[in-house]
């Protein structure tokens, strides 16, 4: 019996999946959406929705305090001189 093995592993390289972002004035549902183009959800990086206010956009909270991981930590500080 065969079974499914789980990756663990992120879908792409982080420095990668911050790169692609889209400039939607609308909902980013539809496939003129960049970010839905290539299957990805919408980041913070995204002009108009900041991967926040869409259909496209990942149930993900970000707070000011420290975290958990030192993973999110990364993803966070990779964002942060990404925006400088």
């Amino acid at each position: 019996m065969l079974l499914p093995i789980m990756n663990e592993s992120p879908v792409a390289p982080t420095n990668l999946i911050t790169q692609v972002h889209c400039n939607c004035k609308s909902d980013c549902s539809t496939s003129r959406c960049t970010c839905v183009k290539s299957g990805l959800r919408c980041s913070l990086i995204c002009k108009n929705c900041n991967g926040q206010s869409c259909n496209n956009h990942d149930n993900i909270r970000i707070d000011n305090h420290e975290s958990d991981s030192d993973e999110e930590n990364a993803i966070f500080t990779e964002y942060e001189n990404f925006k400088e």
